[in-house]
C-alpha cells in the first residue's frame, strides 16, 4: 500500500476536526490547537498500548482504539506555545510496527 511514504520527506499529513496529525514510517505526531491560557494540569492524556484519550479542561476532544500498537515507553505529549492567540498539545506516539506498509488511515 502506498500512502506517500515514499515522498522526499517522508511524512503522511491528516487534518480532522479538532486539529491536525501526521506520520512518518516510525511515529505519529498529533497537533491539538487550544486557548493561550491552557495550563498542562488542565490537559489530560492517556497514552496506552492500542488506545488514546485526550481531554482538555474536563472536555474530551477525542478517544478512541489506535491503528495499531504504539510503544507507550517512547510516547509522550507537550504543551507549546504557539503564537500570541493559542497553545499547542503535541501528542507524539512510537510505532510498534515500522514497516513502510504500516501507513495509519486517518
Amino acid at each position: 500500500m502506498s500512502c506517500g511514504f515514499e515522498d522526499k520527506a517522508g511524512i503522511v499529513y491528516s487534518s480532522t476536526s479538532w486539529g491536525k496529525w501526521c506520520q512518518t514510517i516510525e511515529d505519529v505526531t498529533t497537533e491539538i490547537k487550544v486557548d493561550k491560557i491552557t495550563r498542562a494540569k488542565d490537559v489530560s492524556i492517556k497514552i496506552m498500548p492500542s488506545k488514546l484519550t485526550c481531554f482538555v479542561c474536563n472536555k474530551e476532544i477525542f478517544s478512541g482504539k489506535l491503528y495499531d500498537n504504539i510503544v507507550v515507553d517512547e510516547s509522550t505529549w507537550t504543551l507549546e506555545d504557539e503564537d500570541d492567540n493559542c497553545r499547542i498539545i503535541r501528542i507524539f506516539l512510537v510505532k510498534s510496527n515500522k514497516l513502510p506498509s504500516n501507513c495509519w488511515k486517518s
